[in-house]
């Protein structure tokens, strides 16, 4: 199941990427300084020169998106906390990929309309623009789509500011669960031999229950958010269902999905 060191793991790699994404810019800043000066003295241009100049751009730009994408999973990591890792390692993909927005949204990432924005262009970039060849869309000149993309990726001013969302982002991730005026209280409860019920509420995350039933419950039909609701009920104080958990979101953990049971109001 994941735990708190998982989380940390997600948080390190999107700290070598963000590092990466840094150093990768600062040498192309560098070679195109250099690449500038031999064209003006006339020289010819060597192609692999060229290659560098075109290439690495993008790829910072790449590593960084792929920094962000690595901190959000880090905070759905923590809301997954108690639950299968195999649910996790699903959801993760099949869920989430690289859908930065809706991770934010899941963690409560709070953004402002610039920022939203920002989040969609590294978005873009781990899709297409700094992943992919150029495509040209109908009715588009090439010069048109290369200045348009090269506007994208080769801005520096935009490059720090998206550097600063991504530093932001690794911020609020890492204080998810760890703040005293806002704690964490996360359990899980076995049911029968096979199956379980985890919940959690606060650490500034969404109140969730996950509910996997038995086989022997399944059998039964007790596969639904009452059921889940039940378990849960029996085995914590009233004044926490009543004050936390009565209008917690609902997961079904099944075998090859995840579907939502209930929606919390």
């Amino acid at each position: 199941m994941p735990t708190a060191a998982e989380a940390r793991a997600w948080i390190e790699e999107g700290d070598g990427l963000l590092a990466s994404a840094r150093v990768m810019r600062a040498t192309w800043l560098w070679r195109k300084r250099r690449f500038s000066a031999s064209v003006s003295l006339g020289d010819r241009p060597r192609s692999r020169a060229w290659i560098e100049l075109l290439g690495l751009p993008r790829s910072s730009c790449l590593l960084l998106g792929y920094s962000v994408e690595m901190y959000l999973k880090a905070g759905i990591a923590k809301l997954y906390r108690n639950c299968r890792q195999e649910m996790f390692s699903r959801d993760v993909k099949k869920i989430y990929g690289h859908n930065l927005d809706e991770m934010a949204e899941e963690i409560c990432l709070p953004l402002t309309g610039a920022r939203r924005s920002d989040l969609k262009l590294m978005k873009e970039f781990i899709l297409f623009e700094a992943r992919y060849p150029l495509q040209i869309k109908p009715g588009m000149r090439f010069p048109d789509a290369i200045n348009k993309r090269t506007d994208k990726i080769w801005g520096n001013e935009q490059f720090r500011r998206l550097c600063a969302l991504s530093r932001d982002i690794q911020i609020y991730v890492s204080k998810l669960d760890q703040n005293r005026a806002n704690p964490a209280s996360v359990s899980r409860l076995e049911v029968d031999k096979d199956g379980y019920v985890a919940f959690r509420f606060g650490g500034g995350l969404p109140t969730r229950i996950t509910y996997r039933p038995s086989s022997h419950r399944s059998t039964r039909g007790e596969i639904w958010a009452e059921d889940a609701q039940a378990l849960v009920m029996a085995s914590v104080h009233p004044a926490i269902w009543d004050t936390f958990l009565s209008h917690a979101s609902i997961l079904h953990d099944g075998d090859d999905k995840t579907c939502l049971l209930y929606v919390r109001i």
